[in-house]
């Protein structure tokens, strides 16, 4: 077994050098340790989970670990905590929720991606974000939501997501089965939900998974962990919750169907954060999207409410009549409805937020300059400014620096003034670019995987590689650097992207003089393993 230095090293090297951990205390009598003692009851493994502060809103388990180690964030739960303020205010509806949708997914997609290591990209991100403000939605705290009352959804709030990766760990020692086992019930319910998701061609996509022979989202093995974790978190929540009611006096307050209501809700709010996180990881390089993801999540959520109904419809220890859970499963699916309503509507927000960080080609060319015009409104810098401050400090614990960081120091400091201060920081990029015949775009070298265009500051190093690299080119082409003037990279690869034939822009790949990338890519072409194959 592993011992507490040993576990917190592990802890820190997922969550990052600079965040703040600790290991949870479970002496204190609070929700978290009565909904633990709860856990207690069903998990024998042993586990401990720590506390991440300062770090990206990610929660996460090390199930196998002995100790088995469970990461709990404290940006997640306050990102789930506004995602779910955002999604109950009735007020905020329409193109007004679309448009708050798309701001608060930009921002967590700033710090996922800050937090992978591209902050050009965050930078933009964020300024995307912050200039699109039409709404100041409250920022919800840690603080705020330990001042919230104990209720179905504070602890819904709290513990989903932790009860989920407690679920993993669960899993290691535990058989799930229902109703003949997972490759009757949930194969069936598999099928019915490719039936709907398809149609006509619901055959055809079935052989075509057959065909390509990969782990996918409704592979047997991946959607059972996943429904064995859904699972686990509900049954926990709903015994926590009423040790938690129970303690406090108020037993008799608990709506257990208001607690199923949280539950399905708080489902979408996860798949919410996973496809920022998920469009993270694809966009440096991670394999091609899961187009089962989605088809998985409806599986899981038809799991859930079957599960729910039974739980919702059991006296003591007689099993529920059929025709009880079938009208239960009628109002939660109900429900469901009624919350997925409002899904629909943030998730066009959501979409284009996911589309600015998948495709250069769509972002905002001179998002640090809406930015800067934000900034010069009056009491817009008291507006941004909380976000930017935590941005920047995620970007301190990360141990993260670049000089688009540094800039958008510089512009918070000097709310006012902060595109005069933005036309002084223009900075020189040369790009190699080539022409002629009908050509006119950024040249690019045809990589193993990809399309790079290389970006130069250096002079000399731009005028060395196009010297070089003519001999490539029909003699009918020129090959010169044009330069672009600009404050921030992704103004640069914007251009790029938008300059390129549009069946290329999947393939690009943008690289500048003095990143780490820029060096890997330039050892690879002296050493011959750039090219294809």
């Amino acid at each position: 077994m592993l011992d507490q230095s040993v576990l917190e090293q592990i802890a820190r090297s997922q969550a990052g050098d600079g965040v703040r951990i600790w290991r949870h205390d479970r002496e204190p009598i609070s929700p978290m340790n009565a909904v633990l003692d709860v856990v207690d009851t069903m998990v024998s493994h042993p586990y401990s989970i720590f506390w991440v502060s300062g770090g990206a809103p990610e929660t996460f388990s090390l199930p196998d670990l002995d100790p088995a180690v469970v990461l709990f964030s404290t940006r997640h739960l306050e990102m789930m905590g506004q995602l779910r303020g955002i999604l109950t205010t009735f007020w905020l509806d329409g193109p007004m929720l679309e448009a708050v949708a798309e701001q608060v997914s930009l921002r967590i997609l700033a710090e996922l991606t800050l937090r992978q290591g591209d902050p050009a990209l965050a930078c933009h991100l964020m300024a995307e974000s912050l200039s699109r403000t039409t709404v100041d939605f409250p920022r919800m705290t840690l603080m705020g939501l330990e001042r919230e009352p104990i209720s179905e959804s504070y602890l819904s709030v709290w513990f989903y997501g932790l009860l989920h990766e407690m679920g993993h760990v669960a899993a290691r020692e535990r058989d799930h089965t229902r109703r003949g086992g997972p490759d009757t019930y949930l194969g069936s319910l598999a099928d019915a939900v490719l039936g709907k998701y398809f149609g006509d061609h619901s055959e055809a996509v079935r052989k075509r998974r057959a065909e390509l022979e990969r782990i996918d989202a409704l592979d047997s093995a991946v959607l059972t962990a996943e429904i064995d974790a859904d699972l686990f978190s509900v049954q926990a929540l709903f015994e926590g919750t009423y040790r938690v009611f129970e303690r406090s006096g108020t037993l008799d307050q608990l709506n257990a169907g208001r607690l199923a209501s949280d539950v399905l809700l708080m489902f979408g709010l996860f798949h919410v954060l996973n496809s920022c996180a998920l469009a993270v990881r694809l966009r440096d390089g991670a394999d091609a999207a899961d187009l089962y993801g989605n088809v998985a999540n409806a599986v899981r959520l038809n799991v859930i409410i079957d599960f729910l109904a039974e739980l919702l419809t059991r006296t003591g220890t007689s099993e529920p009549g059929e025709e009880d859970v079938a009208g239960m499963r009628q109002k939660l699916v109900a429900a469901h409805d009624r919350i997925n309503a409002r899904f629909t509507t943030f998730d066009r927000g959501h979409a284009l937020a996911l589309r600015l960080c998948l495709f250069p080609h769509e972002r905002r060319l001179d998002a640090i300059g809406g930015l800067a015009a934000f900034l010069d409104k009056q009491f817009s810098s008291a507006v941004a400014g909380p976000d930017i401050r935590h941005f920047l400090a995620l970007a301190d614990s990360l141990d993260i620096s670049h000089p688009d960081l540094d800039l958008l120091v510089e512009l918070a400091s000097t709310p006012g003034s902060a595109k005069e201060l933005l036309a002084d920081r223009q900075r020189i990029f040369l790009l190699p670019w080539v022409s002629g015949d009908g050509v006119d775009m950024p040249f690019l070298l045809p990589g193993r995987d990809k399309q790079v265009a290389f970006v130069f500051g250096d002079d000399e190093v731009a005028r060395v590689f196009v010297e070089e690299s003519r001999s490539m080119l029909a003699p009918n082409l020129e090959l010169t650097s044009r330069v672009v003037v600009s404050p921030t990279e992704q103004n640069v690869v914007i251009t790029v992207a938008l300059s390129v034939p549009e069946g290329v822009r999947d393939q690009l790949r943008v690289v500048f003089e003095g990143t780490p990338e820029f060096g890997e890519q330039f050892e690879r072409l002296a050493d011959g393993s750039f090219w294809p194959d």
